[in-house]
């Protein structure tokens, strides 16, 4: 047995890039706050103890509070309108162990090299009840490669090649499982202990599926507050304590916001940043499903 040659964040970051690039449905929420207030709203706060959380200090300078600097702006007309989006996705990374003998516990079955990752109790907790929380208005997956070796990472980030040699797994399919084996992305894999088939998940093709057939949120609801909602359950089942700390930061740290986002402070601003500190906190990826974006190239950064 060899562990991956590379850290998780090695392989997330790329496969984050690819992953939007390659779906015309699948957006960063940074873009969607963007779409919805007309810049980057999120990094703007001086309060210490909310930068403290990340071990951070406030940048240099003071706070500009020009009007003319905050405008009014409605959604960015290269983005679809926030009400539009209909979809969030949480991913889990996994770092994968090879498994490259003949002795090895599964063998028998693959009668190859194979990988294997092992489910973390209170982590499967805290995705199975995000995913209860977000119904058909939600999709989460682990992802895992199917190569180990630092080069072949490398060779597939230059060729665009990451999400076709990543597999993914429904959370649920693997409830009750203390690990998860699997030989390629688009094979299915086997959950243990009891052995179970797990059928593969075509990301790109399921993201753009789920999107078309996701409900319609309540009237005055978005994607952002159900997804606030979501990891709030989460962080409680899974008994992340520090949630409530910078629940408090957060509050704290939008509490006096220039009067043009006064409207988009509890219902954007705060549940954006909300989730986006517990992603940061537990390894999750956060995304966003909505319309096709027909114009201008994005960025994947968030």
């Amino acid at each position: 047995m060899v562990q991956a040659q590379f850290e998780e964040k090695s392989f997330e970051a790329p496969l984050n890039h690819q992953l939007l690039a390659g779906s015309p449905y699948i957006y960063s929420p940074g873009q969607v706050l963007e779409a919805s207030l007309g810049f980057d709203a999120a990094l703007w706060t001086q309060n210490a103890t909310l930068w403290g959380l990340f071990g951070k200090i406030p940048g240099p300078g003071v706070p500009i509070t020009a009007p003319w600097l905050w405008p009014a702006t409605g959604p960015s007309p290269r983005l679809p309108a926030l009400q539009s989006f209909n979809l969030n996705v949480f991913i889990q990374y996994k770092r994968p162990e090879a498994l490259t003998r003949s002795y090895a516990r599964e063998w028998t079955r693959w009668g190859q090299n194979y990988y294997r990752y092992f489910i973390t109790p209170h982590q499967q907790v805290a995705l199975e009840d995000c995913m209860a929380n977000l119904g058909g208005n939600g999709l989460v997956v682990y992802a895992s490669p199917c190569f180990w070796q630092i080069d072949d990472l490398l060779r597939h980030t230059m060729a665009g090649t990451l999400v076709s040699e990543t597999n993914f797994v429904d959370v649920s399919r693997l409830n009750g499982h203390a690990r998860y084996t699997y030989v390629a992305a688009g094979n299915a894999g086997l959950a243990l202990s009891e052995p179970e088939e797990v059928p593969p998940i075509s990301m790109s093709k399921h993201m753009g599926k789920r999107i078309k057939t996701a409900p319609s949120l309540p009237e005055g609801a978005n994607i952002l507050e159900l997804a606030a909602r979501a990891i709030t359950s989460a962080a409680k089942v899974s008994g992340l304590a520090s949630m409530e700390a910078i629940d408090e930061a957060i509050k704290l740290g939008f509490s006096h916001v220039p009067p043009a986002l006064e409207e988009s402070r509890q219902s954007v601003l705060e549940p954006f940043a909300k989730v986006a500190a517990f992603c940061w906190l537990t390894g999750w990826l956060w995304l966003v499903g909505g319309p096709a974006q027909s114009t201008s190239p994005r960025s994947a950064d968030y």
